[in-house]
Formats: structure tokens, C-alpha cells, sequence
């Protein structure tokens, strides 16, 4: 199997290939399935170091040069996106996603995407 890597960032495309051979054991073909969970910040930061989440219509609370800040609707929590150069106005509903990390003690999205 080759593919283009462990996580690609996109949040509509994938793309592997899959050679295999075993005409001795009757299997017919072989299938792919990919997922994330998809998740608020509260739930995601339960989620271990390098799991891919997903968050939909999260507000924006932050926006610094390298990372943003999003939460949740009830603002209980929040989610720091290691994503630079975002120009999003605070209070701005966004998807975002990526992969969990820790940090000095924070919790953030890393190889992160962002769309409005």
C-alpha cells in the first residue's frame, strides 16, 4: 500500500493506491475507509496526542501572527489552531481540523486547516 502520508490536512481529499495479490484465499477485493471524529473543544482535548478531529462552526476568540483561538457555542471551551497568517475577525464561525498536541501544557491543533 502507498498513500500520501499519515495525514494530509485536506478536509475533502485523500488518495491511496493498493496493490495485493493472494489468489489461494478466495478474497475478492480489498476496501479503504478513512474517518476522523469530529468533536467539540471540550471533547477533543480528551482525545490522545496525534488523533485527526475535525470541529465545525466553532468561534473565533483569538487571532495572534502563528495560531488562532476557537470555542465552542457556550464558550466553556476552547482550542488553540497552530495555523499562521489567518485573518479571521473575532466572532467569525469556522471549521477547523487537524491533529491533537500538547505543548506547554496547552492542548492545540497542529497540521491544521481552517475554512470559513
Amino acid at each position: 500500500m502507498t498513500d500520501d502520508g499519515e495525514y494530509t490536512g485536506s478536509p475533502v481529499q485523500i488518495h491511496a493506491t493498493w496493490t495485493a495479490s493472494d489468489p489461494d484465499s478466495g478474497v475478492l477485493d480489498y476496501q479503504y475507509a478513512v474517518g476522523i471524529p469530529l468533536a467539540g473543544c471540550v471533547a477533543a482535548k480528551d482525545y490522545a496526542d496525534g488523533t485527526a478531529v475535525r470541529l465545525t462552526s466553532r468561534i473565533v476568540t483569538a487571532v495572534f501572527a502563528d495560531c488562532f483561538f476557537v470555542a465552542d457555542g457556550d464558550r466553556l471551551g476552547g482550542l488553540r489552531v497552530n495555523l499562521a497568517g489567518q485573518t479571521f475577525a473575532l466572532g467569525t464561525l469556522v471549521n477547523v481540523g487537524g491533529k491533537l498536541a500538547t505543548g506547554d501544557g496547552e492542548r492545540a491543533l497542529t497540521n491544521a486547516y481552517a475554512t470559513p
